[in-house]
């Protein structure tokens, strides 16, 4: 019975009241008292579960060893024990773990479980994705933890390929399978963050406000939502309730920049930098308090005062991937001609083996930003070089293609995404669909029937893409339907 019930508060929906009977601390105290009583491995899973959705690996992973030392032989504790292990990088001991598992009969659903594991602590997540989508065609209805654990490592593995549809789907059904699940909830909250549905994850961070972490993201979203609309529909004051609520042990830095934020764009500039110059010499070893100041300055307008900012930061601080990406983003704030002489010294001392991804996407962004898609476009390919399976990469390089009307690259674009995605995929149908309307507007309309077919193939599967109505109306334009294509224009509006 007490593990049914902590099978219930994993299936409970988070916002709902916790009955008395079912409040964890009272489950996990009348388990220790059976379990000293009788080793049931039942209740060390039991046990272990509760841990986990509290968010204590340490402690699950303990229950878990315990019940290993009464039932040696019990192929659910070590096959969950495989799963802690890896989610704490203890990739040896897993091994051993999954050795060992593979000497009994243990299901092959479980051994090939443990092995996307290892794939995806490789950095394997394209193959570790294909592994678990079987996985969770094959696994029952019966084992529903083990679908719930499938699902979010889906989630986690379409996040690093950059597949924002397919990461919103798998974390969409772990919290159907598990509405308690602090891990589920907050990914479904950020893949929809992510997808631009600011007021749906919303909702969600809302209901975990007292998970450590949760009320900055949210404060972070109210923002954003806020920028969103008008000046005058503006409505701070759940941010600052949040800001003044915010639970003990919360980063008292994140809180006060935040705070900056709200006033610097309540208009009230000076009051801003004076917090965020009281921030700074509190907290100066803080890097993304030195970030927040030079942000502060480059937005209005002191360039250069920002990247005397910056160099202040890397001599106090060394090196540090935040500040080389905010001196990126500085640097696109200059004269045009300044800004890509600037960018192109930095792009040149980069050392390909050591920086990091996010650094050179930055500086791709930035090439774009201030027009200079050719360099944008080199710094795209050298992020799909180091990393052939991010989806977005291509994404984004494909984009460029289009811009540049270079069809050969986008071809290749097309090809990388549906070797990501599978046949089944709904990017690569899009951007083939686009390329040949591309053409099309061109006069080369032989591949209009084609672009008509892949487009029906993925009506409903790309619900936030503003370039699928888009791709609507150009084709709806070339049909000759112009009042069709205000339609879909309005919709890519829509979806911003």
């Amino acid at each position: 019975m007490l593990a049914a019930a902590a099978g219930v508060l994993t299936r409970r929906q988070s916002s709902d009241p916790i009955p008395a009977a079912l409040q964890p601390e009272r489950i996990r105290a009348r388990i220790d008292e059976l379990l000293a009583q009788d080793p049931d491995p039942v209740l060390f899973l039991a046990a272990a579960e509760l841990q986990l959705l509290a968010g204590r690996i340490d402690l699950c992973e303990q229950q878990l060893q315990s019940g290993l030392e009464a039932h040696p032989e019990n192929v659910e504790l070590s096959w969950r024990l495989a799963d802690v292990l890896i989610e704490q990088s203890r990739i040896e001991e897993a091994r051993r773990q999954l050795a060992d598992l593979k000497r009994r009969e243990t299901p092959p659903l479980l051994i090939e479980f443990v092995e996307a594991r290892l794939e995806m602590a490789e950095g394997e997540h394209l193959a570790a994705s294909r592994r678990l989508e079987r996985l969770r065609s094959e696994s029952s209805v019966g084992q529903r933890e083990l679908r719930l654990r499938i699902n979010l490592l889906l989630g986690r593995c379409y996040a690093r390929i950059g597949h924002a549809q397919r990461r919103l789907e798998a974390y969409r059904r772990a919290v159907d399978l598990a509405p308690g699940s602090v891990t589920g909830r907050i990914g479904l909250a950020a893949a929809l963050a992510d997808l631009g549905r600011i007021e749906d994850a919303v909702v969600h961070y809302r209901q975990l406000l007292d998970v450590e972490g949760v009320a900055v993201e949210l404060a972070r979203l109210l923002v954003e939502r806020n920028l969103r609309r008008p000046a005058a529909q503006r409505d701070w004051d759940e941010l600052e309730r949040i800001l003044d609520t915010a639970r003990p042990g919360t980063n008292e830095a994140e809180l006060i920049l935040l705070r900056a934020q709200l006033v610097e764009l309540q208009g009230r500039a000076q009051e801003a930098e004076e917090l965020l110059e009281r921030l700074l010499d509190r907290f100066p070893g803080d890097v993304s308090v030195w970030v927040a100041r030079a942000g502060f300055d480059r937005r209005v307008g002191r360039v250069n005062e920002a990247l005397a900012t910056l160099a202040a930061a890397e001599k106090t601080l060394g090196s540090r991937q935040q500040l080389q990406i905010a001196r990126i983003q500085t640097l696109a704030a200059l004269e045009r001609g300044t800004a890509k002489s600037r960018l192109d010294e930095l792009a040149g001392q980069l050392d390909e083996s050591t920086t990091d991804q996010r650094t050179v996407r930055a500086l791709a962004a930035a090439c774009e930003r201030i027009g200079e898609n050719a360099e944008a476009q080199q710094a795209w390919r050298d992020v799909a070089e180091q990393s052939p399976d991010d989806l977005e990469g291509w994404l984004h390089l494909f984009e460029l293609s289009l811009v540049g009307s270079d069809d050969q690259l986008s071809q290749e674009c097309v090809g990388q995404m549906r070797r990501i995605e599978g046949e089944s995929g709904a990017h690569w149908r899009l951007s083939e669909a686009r390329r040949l309307l591309k053409a099309a507007r061109g006069g080369d309309r032989d591949g209009l029937t084609q672009a008509r077919q892949l487009l029906s193939e993925i009506v409903g599967r790309l619900p936030t893409s503003p370039m699928l109505p888009l791709a609507f109306a150009a084709l709806a334009e070339l049909d000759g339907k112009p009042e069709a294509a205000i339609e879909h224009y309005l919709s890519a509006i829509d979806r911003g």
